[in-house]
């Protein structure tokens, strides 16, 4: 009877997180990165802050970004950041493991993030895998 209730559970369960619909349109959005776990040095060259732009209809990503430029005699001295013009490549995109959710992978920028579409479809929720990564994204 055990085994019949534990299986009837686990089969409501994994038909509960049907895939998403497709994505369609386009969404602008911006991005925090944080970087906790690195030293102050280690903060060096990384990526502060990002305007993004995902193109679902022709799956493409783009991102433009403030750098930290630690100075030479760092810590001394004064930090800086450094504007990356936009970048472009192509994204896969797949359906995430919870409800409502999408994996956005970046192979280029050897990046994989995670969406999550709220607001009826107009927004979503973004979060980087495996990185201090978070966000919103707006449909446009």
């Amino acid at each position: 009877m055990k085994k019949y209730i534990i299986a009837s559970l686990f089969s409501l369960v994994a038909t509960s997180f049907a895939a998403p619909p497709v994505l369609t349109g386009k969404c602008g959005g911006v991005l925090q990165m944080q970087r906790k776990l690195f030293t102050s040095k280690e903060y060096d060259g990384k990526t502060a802050d990002a305007m993004i732009y995902l193109d679902f209809d022709t799956n493409t990503f783009s991102l433009q970004a403030n750098q930290i430029s630690l100075p030479s005699n760092f810590p001394s001295g004064e930090t800086q950041y450094v504007f990356r013009e936009s970048k472009s490549a192509p994204m896969k995109i797949s359906a995430g493991k919870m409800p409502n959710t999408y994996r956005v992978e970046i192979p280029n920028f050897d990046a994989i993030m995670y969406i999550m579409s709220v607001n009826s479809g107009n927004s979503f929720l973004v979060q980087g895998y495996n990185d201090h990564i978070s966000g919103v994204c707006q449909k446009i």
